[in-house]
């Protein structure tokens, strides 16, 4: 009986240090440290900053018979402010006012004269409100969006036929405006953007002073304008 429990012992101990061996021998699983997860951009605060970009249009003109046409171009640059909401499904929800001073200026001719009678036109877009809202989607520091507003500008036309001029005191007109933008979050507080604008004033009657005559009303149509601006921004 004892050479058998013996026996018994010597085998249990055997096989504990066979086991023993060879898990020594086996790879070690290392220490994995626990993952960073960087935290989502939140786009939620209030921003301003300034824009840089270009703009074409076109204003037109018809009364008295007579029709003129100005295909105007140029340098746009202004200021903005706005306010958003970043909300947890990703949607983002906010407002803008922007400010531009314009340079778009463009000449062309007066249509419906008598064969031989010389013309011309002149119609400068000079400075422009907009008041958007703005519908974004959030991924990540990227925030493409699109926006929907009004806007009102102010502009100056002349014109000539033969030896008699006319110029139009400066005059505001008003109409809406629909765009769409992408802006890049390059560090916490400070944003980078691309936007595209489309704006229709519709129409509006400055009056045309000719001498020291009455002046007369004649109606600009200015439905056609499209600005490309970049932009930069800091945001708290």
């Amino acid at each position: 009986m004892k050479r058998l429990l013996k026996c018994v012992v010597l085998a249990v101990g055997s096989g504990l240090l066979t086991t023993a061996a060879v898990s020594a021998d086996l790879p070690q699983k290392g220490y994995a440290a626990p993952r960073l997860v960087a935290a989502a951009y939140d786009w939620s605060g209030v921003y301003m900053g300034g824009e840089l970009g270009y703009g074409w249009g076109k204003a037109t003109s018809n009364a008295y018979g007579l029709s003129a046409s100005d295909n105007t171009d140029g340098a746009v640059y202004g200021l903005f402010l706005g306010a958003q909401r970043h909300f947890t499904s990703g949607l983002v929800l906010g407002a803008q006012v922007t400010y531009d001073w314009a340079s778009m200026n463009g000449s062309g001719g007066i249509s419906g004269l008598p064969k031989g009678v010389s013309s011309s036109s002149n119609a400068k877009l000079q400075n422009m409100l907009l008041a958007e809202g703005k519908l974004g989607y959030a991924m990540n520091t990227w925030l493409p969006y699109a926006t929907i507003g009004g806007a009102c500008a102010e502009s100056h036309v002349n014109g000539s036929i033969g030896t008699v001029a006319a110029s139009s005191n400066n005059f505001d007109k008003c109409g809406w405006t629909l765009g769409a933008g992408i802006d890049y979050a390059i560090w916490q507080n400070v944003v980078i953007g691309l936007k595209y604008n489309f704006v229709d004033l519709g129409t509006s009657n400055p009056s045309f002073p000719i001498g020291a005559g009455v002046g007369l009303s004649i109606p600009v149509t200015q439905n056609s304008i499209n600005i490309v601006k970049a932009s930069i921004s800091a945001k708290w």
